[in-house]
C-alpha cells in the first residue's frame, strides 16, 4: 500500500513553530479531494480569485468561522 501525506506548518511572532499532517492511501485522498472540493467556495478568495482554506483567514470573523465546521467534519471523515 502506498501512502500519501499532506504537511502543513504555522509559526508566530514568537518563534513558536507548528508542524501538523495528514495520512492516507490514494483511494481515500481521492474522495476527500472531491468533498473538499465541494465545499472550498465555503473559503475564502486567494489572490489569484480561487477559494481556499487557510484557518487564519476564517477567523478574522464570526461569518467565516461558521463554516468552518463544513471543513472540519471532511477532515474528520
Amino acid at each position: 500500500m502506498t501512502l500519501q501525506a499532506y504537511i502543513d506548518e504555522s509559526s508566530d511572532e514568537n518563534g513558536v513553530f507548528v508542524l501538523a499532517g495528514c495520512i492516507s492511501d490514494a483511494e481515500s485522498w481521492a474522495a476527500f479531494t472531491k468533498e473538499w472540493e465541494e465545499v472550498l467556495k465555503y473559503g475564502i478568495l486567494n489572490k489569484h480569485g480561487r477559494y481556499h482554506f487557510k484557518m487564519s483567514g476564517m477567523a478574522l470573523n464570526e461569518e467565516r468561522m461558521s463554516r468552518v465546521p463544513l471543513f472540519l467534519k471532511i477532515i474528520e471523515k
